[in-house]
């Protein structure tokens, strides 16, 4: 088993809970005047020439019309898959992810100092723990909450609708049993502790001709479902928008969005956004094939004992130039072994 650890100081990591921006970010829209319906769920799209803008109509019979609709439904988008051309199908990575959060004044005293002598960083970096085929991440959301991931290398997803959700309880049982002996009584204890951990099937998606067809953009998993391991879901979600935003709004300054100008921003936002969206799926499920010791050609990594130049070359293989990657370089400059450390 060997650990890393990504640093603040050479990575300006930043974590916090989901619920915590979804909530931030619903307050700034009420604000500001949007509204949100929930329970709605969109079953057909119509647009063409004899329609002002675009249909969205819902599954209780009714529709709501708009100028531009966007999509943010998610991996499993049915916007994607049943109007855009040439849909792709989702991919399975042959990995499952365990997922929990703790609050870490529920965590026995044992546990606690585990984890502080195990993991001496906690709540400054993120530190990744690679074992046999599987490997965990673990942080701090603040707050006082731990999260850690757990991904183990499985042929056949978990789940056939659905990518999330509650695991058979004996496989429940299995991982908690195991947890202290396959990895210490920290991390170990920390697993045992989460009083309802869930899993979820790892999928991400080759990249598709265009985010955009007519009125209707893709944004976030919807347009570009990736695997977890470079932690770019939520951001290259806000990047969309940011930058959807911003073509908007400047063909809002330069007059009234008719036809042409809304249709001039929405080709800017797909040429802008999907080279970095294909990029980075690539990136990440190369990263996860490494990190679970099982690359595409079938060969498995020890990589406990696994230099910088070796995984350096193994990040090469994927086709793009490691200077280019955030973590720039991925090794040389962010990433730390334990064991050179101390």
């Amino acid at each position: 088993m060997n650990v890393f650890m990504h640093y603040r100081s050479a990575y300006p990591y930043f974590a916090a809970h989901w619920g915590m921006v979804y909530d931030a970010l619903l307050e700034a829209l009420e604000r500001l005047g949007g509204q949100v319906h929930f329970g709605k769920k969109v079953v057909r799209i119509e647009q063409g020439a004899e329609l002002q803008g675009v249909e969205a109509v819902l599954e209780d019979g009714s529709s709501a019309s708009a100028d531009l609709v966007l999509a943010a439904d998610g991996p499993h988008s049915r916007i994607q898959s049943g109007h855009f051309p040439r849909p792709e199908p989702l991919r399975y990575a042959e990995r499952v992810a365990w997922r929990g959060v703790v609050q870490r004044e529920r965590l026995p005293g044992e546990v606690l100092d585990a984890l502080a002598g195990e993991y001496p960083d906690l709540g400054n970096c993120l530190y990744f723990i690679v074992g046999d085929g599987q490997h965990v991440v673990l942080y701090e959301l603040g707050g006082g909450l731990i999260n850690w991931l757990l991904y183990v290398n499985r042929d056949k997803p978990l789940f056939d609708k659905q990518t999330t959700g509650e695991p058979p309880e004996g496989m429940l049982r299995a991982l908690k049993s195991n947890a202290e002996a396959d990895w210490g009584v920290g991390l170990g204890g920390l697993i045992r502790a989460t009083a309802k951990p869930f899993a979820n099937d790892i999928y991400d998606r080759d990249g598709i001709s265009s985010y955009v067809h007519g009125k209707v953009a893709l944004v976030g998993d919807s347009a570009h479902p990736i695997t977890p391991h470079m932690a770019k879901g939520t951001n290259l979600a806000l990047q969309d928008a940011y930058v959807l935003c911003h073509q908007l709004a400047t063909s809002f300054r330069e007059g009234p969005p008719g036809n042409t100008g809304l249709g001039e921003a929405l080709e800017t936002y797909d040429m802008q956004r999907r080279p970095e969206g294909c990029r980075m799926v690539a990136v990440s499920r190369h990263m996860g094939r490494v990190r679970n010791s099982k690359l595409s050609d079938g060969r498995s990594l020890g990589f406990a004992d696994m230099s910088e130049a070796d995984y350096l070359s193994l990040m090469g293989e994927v086709g793009v130039d490691i200077s280019t990657l955030p973590l720039d370089p991925f090794l040389l400059r962010t990433i730390r072994s334990k064991e050179a450390k101390t």
